[in-house]
Parts: structure tokens; C-alpha cells; sequence
């Protein structure tokens, strides 16, 4: 029988597929019982202790004549880096060459005319490096908590530029209200929004422009 997976930090859901032996992660995301999880989450996007229902293992079986030779196709859904780089002046780096490295492997790679980054993760990745010119980006896979939480809000405002880097393993409490404020302030100052540094008010423009 299926079960319930408890979602810790770091975990995304092609990561729990790829531990549970799913090669397809949309058939754990599709099951009925995700249902009330699909409509407050994105697949790369989990809180911790957000409950995920795994479903058995099926079967598939197919017809084939005996005597002769046959190819099957697996279908393998894996995730994508998807990121946008941009220069100092805050445009678009088009077509730039970049190096990416997971688990000490490097590909080289290069941004789209939109400055668009995208290539597939292997399966299982929890961190990598992304190298353009002289700077390297340590980036992790699965850490991003949802928009709506603090820390997701705080993690992209971050990532943004809003708010100062922080050390890795970053508690909320690290960031105070009035430098929250401020940094809400600053983003709705940017995208030309009334400033009042709410940041209840940025939820949907923060995703909007981040991404997820």
C-alpha cells in the first residue's frame, strides 16, 4: 500500500521520486491523495512537514510477439535549472557561456537572448556550482520554501538582491522586522508598487518575479 512521506528541508519532489525508485515524479504528484497538497504547492516547492502521499509501485505490462526484437522507450520526467542572469545594470546576459557543476562533474552551457539559463538536473542533486567568467555561484536544490512562509520570502528577496546574503543554514530570526520592511520597500520602490513595506502585499508580484 502507498504512504505518506513527511518533507523535510532540502527535499523536492523529483528527489523524493528518485529515492522511492519513481523515474516519473508526476506519478507521486498526480496521486488523488495530493490533491489539497497540488493546490497550495509546486512540485519543487515543499514546506517541511508538508505531507506527500507516495503511491504503490505498479506494473506495466505490454504485448509483444515472440521470435522478434523490441524496443521500449522508459519516460523520465527530470527536473530543470532554470535561472535568469543579469549584469550589474540589471539586463538580460544573452548568450553567455557558463559552466555548471554537479557532483564534481562539469557541463558547459550558455544563457538564452533572455539571459535564461535552462538545463536538467540529474536526479537526486541537492547542490551545485554555476560558474560565469571569474564568479561561481553555489547554488542548492529543494531549500526554497513557498512564497507565502517567511523564509521563503526572505530567501528570494535574498536571492533578488533586496536583502544582504546570509550564511548558509539561515534562520528567519536573522533578519529582523524593520530590515524585512525595508527590504519589501525597496522591491515595491522597484516594480512600482505602492511602498509601505507589507509584506503581505508582495506575495504574488515576489513569485511573479522570481519565478516560483
Amino acid at each position: 500500500m502507498g504512504f505518506y512521506h513527511t518533507v523535510e528541508q532540502g527535499d523536492d519532489l523529483p528527489k523524493i521520486a528518485d529515492e522511492y525508485g519513481f523515474r516519473d515524479y508526476k506519478t507521486i504528484w498526480d496521486a488523488r491523495e495530493n490533491e489539497a497538497l497540488r493546490a497550495q504547492r509546486q512540485p519543487t516547492v515543499l514546506l517541511p512537514g508538508d505531507q506527500l502521499y507516495v503511491p504503490d509501485k505498479r506494473i506495466g505490462e505490454v504485448e509483444a510477439a515472440a521470435g522478434s526484437k523490441h524496443r521500449y522507450q522508459l519516460k523520465v520526467s527530470l527536473p530543470r535549472l532554470r535561472i535568469q542572469l543579469t549584469g550589474f545594470d540589471g539586463k538580460p546576459l544573452a548568450r553567455t557561456p557558463c559552466t555548471v557543476t554537479f557532483d564534481g562533474s562539469d557541463r558547459a552551457v550558455s544563457t538564452d537572448g533572455d539571459g535564461v539559463l535552462d538545463c536538467p538536473l540529474p536526479p537526486g542533486t541537492e547542490d551545485g556550482v554555476l560558474t560565469v567568467g571569474d564568479r561561481r555561484i553555489d547554488f542548492k536544490v529543494g531549500h526554497l520554501d513557498p512564497v507565502d512562509q517567511r523564509s521563503g520570502l526572505i530567501a528570494r528577496l535574498r536571492n533578488l538582491g533586496f536583502l544582504e546574503p546570509g550564511a548558509d543554514g539561515d534562520a528567519d530570526s536573522e533578519v529582523d522586522d524593520a530590515e524585512l520592511a525595508f527590504a519589501v520597500a525597496c522591491f515595491q520602490r522597484e516594480l512600482g508598487l505602492p511602498v509601505d513595506g507589507d509584506a503581505a502585499s508582495i506575495v504574488d508580484k515576489l513569485q511573479e518575479a522570481y519565478g516560483c
